[in-house]
């Protein structure tokens, strides 16, 4: 049975709107706007044969799901009641911004304490889930997730979210031979005792794909979790795995409350920086000491695995062909810098920063009547008012100059 409800608006956060100002600029606006609350959200009844009930599922489906053909990661928010409406308005708006894809977000709720502990708790003895804390593993993996692929075009992405005992919760699919999810974003976790050791033994033999994992705790988080915590990211620093992508932050000055939405906006940034732009740091890290041919190739597996992971068919940006510039003109004298101009021509056929590359690599050939014709087609495309205009024009004069030089020597 499948049930259309309006978003409504929480008042969850308006006790604390004094609530970070650095972060205010980035999703407050869109937590409060009525455009997002207009939207409507499916509400579905799921019945589990692991839990023997009715599970009421919030579903969010990304604007324009039922115009495309994409795929599109999924993302699993227990404690729902919680996290589920500041997950989907912070990765709305990241998502606008092209920081991260469209996801389908699902809400899980438990909001009855005696049995969220019992449905997320652990054994003392062993750290293990509790009996019924099995059969909601189950209830996860192998129904409702499955049941996504199944009905909803799904790609090969997915995140499990949770906060305290729930976030504990999420490891239990970590430890899992084939884990079903890629991300894991633990706020403020309460891990079982035994949990830093598990995951020590897990994280070491993650292999043939990327694993991200998300942890953060706040300033009134009980010493005890603390230090708990403290243990599982002593462990988890340590490990040297190239599979595994690992963050942990640590809000001194942030309540819970204020710690979910800064979590959430830094796990997001961290879980899908295999889809936003290229950073400095992937860059310098992985960019920098490449060949240019490899530096080009990096970039279309980029965003071939983009399609991959996310199921978003995607032009290069324009800004990621600058990033590597500095690699295609620097190295081996700019021999490739034809082609690298072709590629961008073939993506921005009306910029001119395809010619740009393609007049530099005969300038460098001191090929300058060629180097002129594509300066020149280059300029064509820029606007007169524009200030990008002089400055163009610059390489037609320089190339001009030295032509006449030749000529005259």
């Amino acid at each position: 049975m499948k049930k259309l409800k309006k978003l409504v608006h929480s008042n969850n956060f308006t006790n604390e709107l004094l609530f970070m100002k650095k972060l205010c600029v980035f999703f407050l606006p869109f937590l409060f706007c009525g455009s997002f609350y207009a939207q409507e959200i499916i509400e579905e009844d799921f019945y589990s044969v692991a839990l023997n009930e009715i599970k009421v599922l919030q579903i969010f489906i990304p604007e324009g799901y039922d115009l495309s053909e994409n795929k599109y990661p999924l993302t699993v928010v227990l404690d729902a009641d919680d996290l589920f409406e500041t997950y989907v308005s912070i990765s709305k708006l990241f998502a606008k911004n092209d920081k991260v894809p469209n996801q389908i977000i699902v809400g899980v709720s438990q909001n009855i304490a005696p049995y969220r502990a019992l449905e997320y708790g652990y054994d003392s003895t062993n750290s293990y889930p509790t009996q019924k804390g099995m059969q909601v593993f189950q209830y996860i993996s192998q129904e409702l997730v499955p049941h996504f692929l199944e009905n909803y075009r799904i790609s090969d992405f997915k995140t499990i979210v949770g906060q305290e005992i729930t976030a504990n919760f999420t490891n239990y699919f970590l430890l899992d031979k084939k884990p079903v999810f890629n991300a894991y974003i633990n706020l403020h976790p309460v891990f079982a005792i035994d949990m830093p050791s598990y995951l020590a033994t897990a994280l070491t033999s993650l292999k043939g794909k990327d694993y991200f994992y998300y942890a953060s705790r706040a300033q009134n988080t009980p010493s005890d979790t603390k230090e708990r915590m403290a243990n599982v990211d002593a462990y988890i620093a340590q490990i040297e795995n190239s599979y595994f992508h690992y963050k942990f932050e640590d809000f001194e000055e942030s309540s819970e409350l204020l710690c979910i939405p800064k979590g959430i906006a830094s796990a997001l940034g961290h879980i899908f920086s295999r889809y936003a732009s290229i950073t400095d740091n992937e860059l310098n890290s992985e960019i920098v000491y490449l060949s240019p041919l490899a530096a080009m190739e990096y970039l279309q597996f980029k965003y071939e695995n983009i399609a991959y992971l996310f199921g978003k068919e995607m032009a290069i940006r324009m800004e990621d062909f600058i990033a590597i510039e500095s690699v295609i003109i620097e190295k081996e004298n700019g021999q490739h810098l034809e082609k690298y101009g072709e590629m961008v021509l073939d993506q921005f056929p009306k910029s001119p920063l395809g010619n740009f590359y393609i007049g530099l690599y005969y300038e460098k050939k001191f090929a300058y009547s060629k180097a002129l014709i594509s300066y020149k087609k280059g300029y064509a495309k820029i606007p007169e008012s524009s200030p990008y205009s002089i400055k163009f024009y610059e390489n037609i004069k320089r190339v001009t100059s030295a032509k006449q030089n030749s000529e005259n020597n």
